[in-house]
């Protein structure tokens, strides 16, 4: 949960205005933006989830951008 925490405040920080958190479920962070945004936006949000904590096993996050949260499933 720590990770989870550290990734969505590193997040907020980066994120582009109109671009908003929606909600965490789990592992995973539904972001709201503008459909030109999104592929910048997978983008931060890899790269924060990624890199807001050194492990010894590296994490690995896999985005998606869809235009609604069952398209994701």
């Amino acid at each position: 949960s720590d990770i989870i925490k550290s990734a969505q405040l590193a997040i907020q920080s980066a994120l582009p205005p109109d671009c908003y958190q929606i909600c965490q479920v789990h592992d995973e962070i539904i972001i709201e933006c503008p459909t030109e945004l999104a592929p910048q936006v997978s983008s931060l949000v890899k790269t924060c989830m990624e890199e807001t904590i050194t492990l010894n096993t590296p994490l690995v996050v896999n985005p998606q951008i869809c235009s609604n949260w069952s398209d994701a499933k």
